[in-house]
């Protein structure tokens, strides 16, 4: 045998052989940049329609608007209510009872429980306005006997008072003509 001989030339490339198995995936790439925003949306439709409110408020017997509450502060800012029966101002408490520690109604007179400050009241026999003025606190007593209707009645109650002696103004107050022109009886309506 002789020597191998010089290799000759390429041959033409064979069929393509079958794919092989897909390998693993690879890592995320880098996040690309954000792209420009889209078209506007179209309107959607309305929503549901809310609720209507109405509010209660003081008509005369001829339906006119009155005001929006029973209570109004007069020009000196002391405070009133609405008689609802006349039409007329009144007194926002009317006949209360005088207090006293004593069993048989001496001594200094109080007003017991709790009155707002500035809100008129009158007491029982006595129809002067009076007020419990802006500075006067209320303080815890015990209380033996009250004057109501003429009468002196026996008690024993604690509780918070003022004195009276304190509520009345030194310029007497005067009912206020807030209400006229108005049909009595007044009501609540709706509006």
């Amino acid at each position: 045998m002789g020597h191998q001989g010089p290799a000759g030339p390429q041959g033409p490339a064979g069929p393509q052989g079958a794919a092989g198995s897909t390998g693993p995936a690879g890592i995320q790439g880098v996040a690309g940049p954000i792209g420009p925003a889209g078209p506007k949306g179209d309107t959607g439709p309305a929503g549901p329609r809310g609720s209507t409110s109405s509010a209660i408020r003081i008509h005369d017997a001829t339906g006119q608007f009155v005001s929006n509450t029973n209570v109004f502060a007069d020009a000196q800012g002391f405070v009133w209510m609405l008689d609802m029966e006349t039409g007329r101002s009144a007194p926002v408490y009317e006949n209360l009872s005088k207090y006293f520690e004593t069993s048989d109604c001496t001594g200094e007179a109080y007003l017991a429980g709790s009155i707002t400050p500035r809100y008129v009241f009158t007491l029982s026999g006595d129809p002067t306005f009076r007020r419990r003025p802006d500075t006067q606190l209320r303080q815890r007593r015990l209380f033996r006997s009250f004057f109501v209707d003429a009468l002196c009645r026996t008690t024993q109650i604690e509780t918070y008072s003022i004195p009276l002696a304190n509520t009345a103004p030194d310029s007497p107050l005067s009912l206020p003509s807030r209400t006229e022109g108005f049909t009595p009886p007044l009501h609540y309506q709706y509006d």
